[in-house]
């Protein structure tokens, strides 16, 4: 996440100069932020957002487009869930709480393709697993209402964040957590620059980016993305982890800016859609 680490530097021999110092500190503190900005909107726009907040909004919207009047119906009247948008962020909001913070991601083995539930996950405590867990609670008809509740409410962010390709990164650098990177003169690490760094800013506030992502959604793509196993969603993240994610250029180059939007814009679409078909079949 961009950041600025200008700090105000103030000699104290004197109360003017003291003044003085931090009134120039401010000022550039203000044009630093300002260019940093600018760059960020140049690279980033028109309708760009990475696995923020922003981006789990725009999946329950699309999902929320896709589901059958019925199952509408059913979030609205049993669970009180008007709106999918609005639940997608809630799994962020507990899970250091209550220390869930591996049910968002699973950590791959270093030049391995895919996921292994024995090697990868071996306490079922990883993004993979806890889907599968929370689709069984909705098929489950001795499940409560309240049980209920609480997974559309997981299963809401977390199929987002299984089409992040770095939840799906390798186990030796963290989901790339580990790897150092500089943006824009700003240091941050691989995986915040992919969570909430690259694409920050951006044009095209909720609920207008969703729109036009989902305009771009058609019959076809519904039906190449109908696949219901969090498995292959994570499968695939892997693949573009390894395929682009890891293979970033110093400097950062425009052509990684390009396809790295590409990659989010698809990923999005795919978890909105995936997420609806999902509730329509485990609810119905």
């Amino acid at each position: 996440m961009l950041s600025s680490d200008n700090k105000v530097k103030v000699s104290l021999w004197s109360k003017g100069s003291q003044f003085a110092e931090k009134r120039k500190g401010t000022m550039k503190k203000l044009i630093s932020t300002g260019l940093i900005f600018l760059t960020v909107l140049l690279f980033t726009a028109p309708n760009a957002f990475a696995w923020g907040p922003q981006a789990h909004q725009a999946i329950g919207w699309i999902a929320d487009q896709h589901l059958t009047p019925e199952i509408k119906k059913t979030l609205t009247n049993r669970y009180n869930i008007r709106r999918l948008e609005r639940v997608a962020k809630w799994a962020d909001t507990v899970r250091k709480k209550k220390k869930q913070g591996p049910w968002h991601y699973v950590n791959i083995a270093e030049g391995k393709l895919f996921y292994e539930k024995n090697r990868d996950c071996k306490t079922g405590e990883c993004v993979v697993e806890k889907i599968i867990t929370f689709t069984q609670v909705l098929k489950n008809n001795t499940a409560s209402n309240e049980e209920k509740t609480t997974a559309i409410k997981y299963l809401a962010h977390l199929v987002g964040d299984a089409h992040q390709p770095l939840h799906a990164g390798n186990r030796n650098d963290r989901g790339g957590n580990s790897i150092p990177i500089q943006f824009r003169g700003d240091k941050t690490n691989l995986h915040a620059l992919w969570d909430s760094g690259l694409l920050q800013g951006g044009y095209g506030k909720m609920p207008g980016y969703a729109e036009r992502l989902n305009l771009g959604i058609t019959p076809q793509s519904i039906e190449e993305w109908g696949n219901l196993s969090a498995e292959i969603w994570i499968n695939e993240s892997r693949l573009f982890a390894i395929d682009h994610v890891y293979k970033l250029t110093t400097p950062m180059s425009k052509e990684y800016i390009r396809r790295s939007r590409e990659i989010v814009d698809l990923r999005i679409r795919q978890a909105g859609v995936r997420l609806a078909l999902l509730l329509n079949q485990a609810l119905k």
